[in-house]
């Protein structure tokens, strides 16, 4: 690690991967990350909003296969996500469904899930619509 990138992140200033687009957009931390390091690891970059509104869609249901018919995206797209989500967040977030048991929550999740659904709440009840769309 060179010692700028030692610098930035003990400056909790997120950096843009390697090989990512330079834009804005890959370093921005969303503004409902508000004050949660947490929230601001998982909440920054091009489609974070969209990865962490789809994490909240599988903790309500029993399989990833059920989220994804539901979003209307394949179940990889659907899991690439959610190991994004899962690295960006400092661990997995949910332990897939086997033969019978439904998809369950890490402890991590459920801190992760608690969180999201407290800024996403908040910043529906007191800001404008968000912009929807984006891709997959």
């Amino acid at each position: 690690m060179t010692t700028i990138n030692r610098h930035l992140e003990a400056a909790g200033i997120p950096r843009r991967p390697r090989g990512s687009a330079s834009r804005s957009t890959a370093i921005r931390v969303d503004p409902r990350a508000g004050d949660s390091a947490l929230l601001r690891r998982i909440l920054v970059g091009q489609d974070a909003a969209q990865r962490a509104e789809r994490f909240l869609v599988v903790a309500r249901h029993d399989t990833m296969t059920a989220t994804a018919a539901e979003l209307g995206v394949t179940l990889s797209i659907l899991a690439s996500q959610m190991k994004r989500i899962g690295a960006d967040a400092g661990g997995p977030l949910i332990t897939r469904a086997v033969r019978g048991q439904p998809l369950a929550l890490t402890e991590l999740g459920v801190e992760v899930q608690r969180e999201l659904s407290r800024a996403f709440s908040v910043s529906e009840a007191e800001g404008p619509a968000r912009p929807r769309g984006g891709s997959q």
